[in-house]
């Protein structure tokens, strides 16, 4: 029997897969170290008695990730289902031993390609379909609309976490490092900077009705314009380039039809039941995070200001003793009489091409792995910056040294 023509639902998925298998593609690229050994960040496990994760192991699961991609988007729609299943099994397997995997982007890749691969044909033992194209279409059209409330979920839990106390003097320390004076001037008053998570959480919203879905389709992109355009300035935190470039190709493709996606058709009606359960994880449980009930790195909580940091004040002797790759990742702190000092999250970023989860537990677990290769000198300081309150900003500050860390694997 002759296979009909795709549907135009069945088409914008698999456009939608090789646009996900790409940006992930460039993602994991770029962000090899983190995948692999480190003395320093090497892999976190989830679970107590888990070994970490060493040479030659590392770098099997790293290839399997990166080439499982490869025919995941290009054997075609009938034969694609389980490479995808195969990628998002060695992914999860990854993200369940390592916590270091627990990246924002790979978690909304992760259901994006499991979205994908529940909608793509079906085959019976004799690889023939076990399906007909009126079931597989209605299954893409379903699919596209779990998409189109991921993505719209992004955009409002992004916008909600930018409500605190801190955001203002992140956004004002970023837009002073690469705006002009006086565009700076110009913009960097309160009012504007609380309108960015306003119009971020209104783009996120807005994505869900059809009357407003163009306009918001356009603050989308013009708000990614505007992080590549900073990003790119700083030439920082490259990771994240593929994904703003993601975002941008798929608030076009997925919600440029404005006339017949509704907002009860994006909400999951007639949604597989498995797909229900995907929208569980990226629509509720990110709103769970403000209540302590679910990891907030994997809350969307994008640049929005309330992450803990550490901070490992060296003294001399320890720096002559740090390795070549580590040491252009030493910042001067000039509230402490510019003493050398290294930055986390950002030493990760310089060191890894990435950041880590901002989490107390790995922090520390990094800092006792620096203590441990350096000896426990008694004269390494550690202070560690919990998250700002939300409402008033303040900082609780905890002072520790290597034996107090050195406990942490």
């Amino acid at each position: 029997m002759k296979a009909q023509p795709l549907t135009s639902s069945r088409r914008t998925l698999t456009f939608v897969l090789y646009l996900t298998a790409g940006a992930l593609l460039w993602s994991l690229l770029q962000s090899r170290r983190l995948w692999l050994d480190h003395p320093y960040f090497g892999s976190m496990p989830t679970l107590d008695g888990l070994p970490r994760l060493g040479s030659p192991i590392d770098l099997a699961w790293y290839a399997a990730l990166v080439l499982l991609l490869l025919p995941a988007a290009i054997v075609g729609e009938r034969r694609r289902r389980w490479w995808i299943f195969g990628w998002c099994a060695v992914c999860l397997s990854r993200c369940i031993w390592d916590r270091m995997a627990w990246q924002p982007y790979i978690y909304q890749f992760f259901f994006i390609m499991l979205v994908v691969a529940w909608a793509s044909p079906k085959l019976d033992r004799k690889r023939a379909p076990a399906q007909t194209d009126a079931d597989v279409s209605r299954r893409a059209d379903a699919s596209l609309n779990m998409l189109r409330l991921i993505v719209s979920s992004v955009y409002f839990w992004s916008g909600i976490s930018k409500f605190n106390a801190s955001f203002p003097k992140l956004m004002t320390d970023l837009m002073a490092l690469f705006l002009p004076a006086g565009v700076f001037e110009l913009l960097h008053d309160a009012r504007f900077v609380y309108a960015i998570p306003v119009i971020e959480t209104l783009i996120g919203v807005g994505l869900l009705f059809r009357y407003a879905r163009w306009v918001a389709a356009a603050g989308a992109i013009l708000m990614h314009v505007s992080i590549l355009w900073m990003l790119v300035s700083l030439d920082y935190n490259h990771v994240v380039w593929p994904w703003n470039i993601a975002m941008i190709v798929l608030v076009v493709v997925l919600f440029r039809d404005r006339r017949t996606t509704t907002f009860a058709d994006i909400l999951g009606r007639g949604a597989p039941h498995f797909q229900r359960v995907t929208l569980v994880f990226c629509t509720i449980c990110p709103g769970l995070s403000f209540a302590g009930l679910w990891y907030p790195y994997l809350s969307f909580r994008l640049y929005s200001g309330d992450q803990s940091e550490l901070i490992i004040y060296l003294p001399p002797s320890v720096v002559q003793r740090l390795p070549p790759h580590t040491r252009p990742s030493i910042m001067l702190d000039p509230e402490r009489n510019h003493a050398k000092c290294l930055h986390l999250p950002y030493w990760a970023e310089k060191e890894l091409g990435a950041f880590v989860p901002s989490d107390p537990w790995i922090y520390r677990s990094i800092a006792g792995r620096l203590c441990r290769a350096m000896g426990s000198p008694a004269d390494i300081t550690i202070e560690r910056r919990a998250s700002p309150d939300w409402w008033t900003g303040h900082i609780r500050v905890e002072q520790l040294t290597c034996r107090d860390v050195c406990g942490t694997r």
